[in-house]
């Protein structure tokens, strides 16, 4: 989840909306940037379900970037270590990570701020974002490798960059990009998230696709990402792969809390048919 956490930007009929990890530059850049064109309808929401209408359980592995979960010793503190190392075990952690649900905040002067809320499992993902000066919902489902947004009731199937920025925001994949290109890591103070002793691993966000952030890592138990906080603008450039936006962001500030303690959530293609183009 490197980069931006959540840019949220209403350009036209278009919501811009972030949710990965790796946004091709670093875990700052902490989720990377999706494009949901809208067709200035209601959207309204529902749960996607299988043909029958039942939820079905989601096996498919297509388009997923397989990940080797990391060790690490259970008795040694993790705030004794270096930052890079503390940051490649938590990026191991949520590689691995069967279920993951995030809670975040974004705000973007230039457009809309939001909420979100995210589900994630190693091959699907429930995307929820809701703009916080009109309530308009947004929901994107990702499973067998395939990605829709629902728009007036329906579901639209996501192509191109849209589908990469999707595909990219599932554990695997952004953690894998996290890895792959970040900005300079240096360790900051330790601090209580959420119950949970942790320490915070600063990126200068210098690297392309990247903003200033911080990620705050567990420092008992496994070394988890538990909160990631984006403060300031998101650089040009970084691989579309990992999720890079193609058009300017201008989020300022985004925080993203993580909470491994959930089942893993039934997840499955979308059974209702895409509305009519509007």
């Amino acid at each position: 989840m490197p980069g931006r956490l959540l840019p949220g930007g209403i350009g036209g009929d278009a919501l811009r909306v972030a949710f990965v990890v790796g946004k091709g530059a670093s875990l700052s850049t902490v989720v990377a940037a999706v494009l949901l064109t809208g067709c200035g309808s209601t959207v309204i929401v529902s749960a996607p379900s299988g043909p029958s209408g039942t939820p079905t359980a989601d096996t498919s592995t297509v388009g997923i970037n397989s990940f080797t979960p990391g060790t690490f010793d259970p008795n040694s503190s993790e705030s004794q270590k270096s930052a890079d190392d503390i940051f490649n075990n938590a990026m191991q952690q949520l590689g691995s990570a069967t279920s993951v649900h995030i809670v975040g905040t974004t705000t973007d002067p230039s457009a809309s701020n939001s909420t979100s809320v995210f589900d994630f499992t190693q091959t699907t993902a429930r995307l929820t974002v809701t703009l916080t000066s009109t309530g308009q919902i947004t929901i994107v489902v990702v499973a067998d490798g395939q990605a829709w947004q629902e728009i007036g009731g329906g579901w639209v199937p996501q192509t191109g960059d849209q589908l990469a920025q999707d595909l990219a925001a599932l554990p695997p994949k952004s953690a894998s990009c996290a890895l792959q290109a970040h900005g300079v890591l240096t360790k900051g103070a330790s601090s209580m998230i959420n119950g949970t002793p942790s320490i915070e691993i600063k990126d200068d966000g210098l690297a392309p696709g990247d903003a200033p952030n911080s990620t705050f890592v567990a420092t008992t138990g496994p070394p988890r990402v538990l909160r990631i906080i984006q403060n300031g603008t998101t650089s040009a450039g970084g691989d579309p792969t990992c999720g890079a936006a193609t058009t300017t962001d201008t989020t300022t500030f985004q925080q993203l809390d993580f909470d491994y303690s959930r089942s893993a959530p039934d997840i499955t293609p979308p059974a209702e048919p895409a509305p009519t183009a509007g």
